[in-house]
């Protein structure tokens, strides 16, 4: 569970709290990081929807930095979060990475908002093939303020059950990509001020934790 409480602690954690590596690159994220980003997305989410909406998210994208601020940002603003596409009857938006899929609720479902989410470590855009009718999620959510401009009174919660919690004997969470209760680890570190350390699982843990100082 993440609240806005613990966004705002997010602000006066100024150290790294995400380090996130894939075969792309290692990617670091402080908590005022962190907290502009959610904040951003939070104001997308609320301002589509308004405060109280429990509208329905299908968020169509694999584990990632993005995903995990689009789920986290999802629950803030109080909307339901699936990945199962079978419900896009029942949905208010769809956030996905994969264009061929955003061009069939083009034309099945016209009056559907559609994202295109490009998962590039550092995309300022998306980068895939234009399909009319979708919008680009990095635009969307760089065009928001960097501040939570919302009450924000709802609580992120996971897509899996876990009964995870941060121990608190440990400088950080170390998390890869092969564990789906990703986003409560991560939420678990942040409450208590700790690092998460996420990983793609065809890297070489070892290394990285020994590059880390752990």
């Amino acid at each position: 569970m993440f609240t806005k409480s613990h966004l705002d602690n997010l602000l006066n954690t100024p150290g790294s709290l995400l380090t996130w590596y894939t075969p792309e690159g290692r990617l670091d994220f402080t908590g005022p990081n962190i907290y502009r980003w959610l904040a951003k997305t939070t104001n997308f989410l609320i301002s589509e929807f308004g405060e109280s909406p429990q509208a329905l998210l299908i968020l169509d994208l694999p584990p990632s930095w993005r995903t995990l601020y689009w789920l986290t940002s999802a629950g803030l603003a109080e909307l339901a979060v699936t990945t199962d596409r079978s419900l896009v009857d029942e949905a208010d938006l769809v956030v996905t990475t994969d264009a061929s899929f955003a061009s069939a609720l083009a034309e099945e479902q016209p009056g559907l908002p559609v994202l295109l989410q490009d998962l590039g470590p550092l995309s300022l855009r998306w980068m895939g093939p234009t399909v009319p009718g979708a919008l680009d999620a990095i635009g969307e959510i760089s065009a928001q303020p960097d501040t939570l401009v919302y009450p924000a009174s709802g609580e992120a919660t996971d897509l899996v059950e876990s009964d995870f919690i941060f121990p608190e004997d440990v400088q950080a969470a170390i998390i890869t990509k092969a564990e789906p209760d990703y986003a409560t680890r991560i939420w678990h570190a942040w409450s208590v001020g700790k690092r998460a350390l996420w990983a793609d699982t065809s890297l070489d843990i070892e290394a990285i934790l020994k590059q880390e100082t752990l």
